[in-house]
């Protein structure tokens, strides 16, 4: 998913034997059984030559999550259900004998499905196709790669959580709560809305009650709003509360800024994505930026070409949504000129090895011109860093923290720092790396003589060199 090969743990394990081998893996049966057995034996030569990530499961604890998941194996691997349309047709070719390699072959096959001279299992084909098409982890793109990052110490966690205006206002709030009457929409009357609004110092209390509710803060009874007994501990801490009501904040699309636009049906999938982008940048990143590509992803969703008024509400809605996350914290917001990292990309360059510019060149265009004025720029804070972080950790993404490698085998210490790590943040991870050690070189110099690889063992080398050239 993340390009990491020689990182494996349990979710890693379950996957490729539960969903890999069974989707994609085309082979004898004898050999499709035997995978459980030959992926442990991968393992133990990856951890013996010094390949096997650091970060992830030892041999030992790898073996113990193989055992387990092989008990199921048989049944699962044996589930047509569980295969891939690719699988399907592959599988249904060499039964006829076609010759895969053969294009003609293959042509000839396609022809006899299409005159309906193959039989196959139709039921079957439609349960694979639909599942193509409705679950999302069936055909994965691999992740971009994360720059390793520092999240703040927890009593600097705490600290800042306990600045945020909106965990301020939802403390307020749930104090307030106490059995209010709502209307028969479920809203805050007139008079307690007006009354709320100026304890929280706004011009209206929304989206504070429903993102309350969602919190788990207060809940509706009977038509009338009321304190949750059991959030009271919550209540009383304030990064609890701050990560409680960031982890709601994506659920709050018809509630942020107008309503009813693109992104408001999008929210909960297209804010995260803006969040992933801001990860890791050196300097903020340009609002105007992050409006086109939010845009673009809103008029793929709805296949619509370019409108003024609804591209209007995208942008107002994107506007409202960093305002609540500035007020929450987890963002910041200024006003400049962008660093030149984010227009650099949008010229078109005449170098064959280059990429192209990664959006349209009219947009490329109108980009261009807008970055070089001053402009809103945003960028996540020190808590919504660590937040986020822990977003993309639950769904399995590589996204290092400096000084996660500190008690990392010399071996698997260079070996990341090779395959994933940027220069700079290398030689800062090395650094740490040498302190917990006592500054002593010769272990690492030691894996690169052994590393049986010249290739790796070269570039360990190399960062070793690079990252600590004494």
């Amino acid at each position: 998913m993340d390009g990491r090969l020689a990182y494996w743990g349990r979710d890693q394990v379950r996957r490729f034997l539960g969903e890999y081998v069974p989707r994609y893996v085309v082979a004898d049966q004898d050999v499709l059984e035997r995978a459980p057995e030959t992926l442990l034996t991968l393992l133990r030569h990856l951890a013996a030559t010094g390949l096997l990530d650091p970060r992830g499961l030892g041999p030992e604890a790898l073996a113990v999550a193989i055992s387990e998941v092989a008990a199921d194996y048989p049944d699962v691997v044996a589930d047509p259900r569980r295969q891939s349309l690719a699988k399907f047709w592959t599988l249904l070719a060499l039964d006829r004998g076609v010759d895969l390699h053969d294009q003609h072959a293959l042509d000839r096959f396609q022809e006899d499905i299409d005159a309906g001279r193959v039989p196959y299992d139709h039921d079957l084909l439609d349960e694979l196709a639909l599942a193509q098409f409705t679950q999302p982890d069936q055909e994965e793109e691999r992740a971009f790669a994360q720059p390793p990052v520092t999240v703040p110490l927890p009593a600097e966690a705490a600290e800042a959580a306990a600045r945020s205006e909106t965990v301020r206002r939802l403390k307020l709030l749930y104090e307030w709560a106490d059995d209010r009457q709502l209307t028969p929409k479920g809203r805050l009357r007139a008079a307690d809305a007006r009354e709320l609004a100026g304890l929280l110092g706004v011009e209206s209390p929304e989206p504070l009650p429903v993102w309350a509710r969602k919190a788990g803060l207060v809940r509706v009874v009977k038509g009338r709003l009321r304190r949750t007994a059991k959030a009271a501990p919550l209540v009383r801490d304030p990064e609890a509360l701050w990560r409680r009501a960031f982890e709601r904040f994506f659920e709050l699309g018809a509630e942020i800024g107008s309503g009813g636009s693109i992104l408001s049906e999008w929210f909960d999938e297209i804010i995260p994505d803006v969040l992933n982008s801001l990860y890791g940048m050196p300097s903020p990143l340009p609002v105007a930026r992050l409006k086109e590509t939010v845009w673009l992803a809103c008029r793929e969703k709805y296949l619509v070409e370019e409108d003024e008024r609804w591209r209007a509400g995208v942008d107002a809605d994107l506007d409202a949504a960093f305002a609540a996350l500035a007020e929450l914290g987890a963002v910041e917001l200024s006003h400049g000129v962008a660093d030149e990292l984010y227009s650099s990309d949008l010229r078109p360059s005449d170098a064959e090895d280059d990429p192209p510019p990664p959006l349209p060149p009219e947009v490329c265009e109108r980009l261009l011109a807008r970055l070089a004025e001053p402009g809103p720029l945003v960028r996540l804070t020190p808590l919504g860093t660590s937040a986020t972080r822990d977003r993309m950790l639950a769904d399995g993404r590589d996204v290092p923290l400096l000084g996660e490698l500190a008690d990392a085998p010399p071996a698997g210490l260079l070996g990341v720092l090779a395959q994933h790590y940027p220069e700079e943040e290398a030689a800062i991870e090395l650094a740490g790396w040498l302190t917990a050690h006592n500054g002593d070189t010769e272990p690492l110099l030691q894996a690169v003589r052994d590393c049986p690889y010249r290739t790796r063992a070269s570039a360990m080398l190399a960062v070793l060199a690079g990252a600590h050239p004494n």
